[in-house]
């Protein structure tokens, strides 16, 4: 499922962090061209450090984020799937 010598495709949703009003990632996919997706983890943060969700527009939740995985195991999990495939 994970191409080779194909393009993939990436979407994120972002947070808006404290306190310099930063953006990180909540939510992050990766598809193949077929739409077959390789990826798809919600990125755990801690809540103190979240300004806003934007729910209506990323459809993340406090409830979501607390659940999701975390950012180290989805950095590592991108790296091993693009070392080899990135341009």
């Amino acid at each position: 499922m994970v191409p080779t010598n194909e393009r993939v495709y990436i979407d994120t949703e972002n947070l808006q962090m404290k306190p310099f009003d930063s953006m990180a990632a909540g939510f992050l996919a990766v598809v193949n061209k077929q739409r077959d997706v390789i990826l798809w983890a919600h990125i755990r943060h801690e809540a103190k450090d979240i300004c806003q969700y934007k729910t209506k527009l990323t459809g993340l939740t406090p409830e979501i984020v607390e659940n999701g995985v975390s950012l180290e195991l989805v950095r590592r999990f991108c790296f091993n799937l693009f070392k080899l495939h990135a341009i």
